[in-house]
């Protein structure tokens, strides 16, 4: 009897190991299956973005030929027939620039904030103050001429146009509060 004992123990270790064995086999195929499933699934979308990123980059190509040749017909069409300019608007031009606008010396009373004009902010201010430029009313009475000398002193070409200095300017003198103006008093 102790003789079957000890068979039927060494058949249930065997079987045992067996088990583990065969277990741990199951478990290396399922994990490289998965690992396998992951880079196929990496690998696809990997080909998705390089197919997106090259479809993109085809539309932004598109984009920009049209955008150029729109661009080039509007200022073609824009563009008058290369006729000079008459000589008395020639020769009065440059003095226009280059002669400085009529500012004032001294604020008169206390100056405005100029800082509330969008795109103006301190070191701005103190060059437009040491300008002769204190008030509102001032920036709203600006001439083209005005606007072409400051943007050549302060080189800053367009940026009183592109940011509306001057339509800022007159609300901001009558009284009124701009978008800008009423964040920047908020602040």
């Amino acid at each position: 009897m102790l003789v079957f004992t000890i068979q039927v123990t060494f058949l249930l270790l065997l079987g045992l190991l067996i088990g583990v064995f065969v277990g741990w086999l199951l478990k290396g195929f399922a994990v490289n299956s998965r690992k396998r499933e992951a880079a196929l699934a990496a690998e696809r979308l990997e080909r998705s973005l390089a197919d997106t990123r090259k479809a993109l980059n085809d539309c932004e190509g598109k984009l920009r030929t049209k955008h150029v040749k729109a661009h080039a017909q509007t200022v073609h069409a824009e563009q008058p027939a290369s006729t000079p300019l008459p000589q008395e608007i020639a020769e009065e031009l440059p003095e226009q620039i280059v002669e400085p606008p009529k500012f004032l010396d001294a604020p008169q009373g206390k100056p405005d904030d100029l800082k509330q004009i969008r795109g103006v902010g301190k070191k701005l201010e103190k060059t437009l103050n040491g300008l002769g430029i204190y008030h509102f009313h001032q920036v709203a009475a600006f001439t083209p001429q005005h606007v072409a000398w400051v943007d050549e002193h302060l080189r800053f070409r367009g940026r009183i146009e592109r940011e509306g200095w001057i339509e800022q300017a007159r609300i901001l003198a009558a009284g009124g509060d701009t978008e800008f103006s009423t964040r920047y008093q908020r602040d």
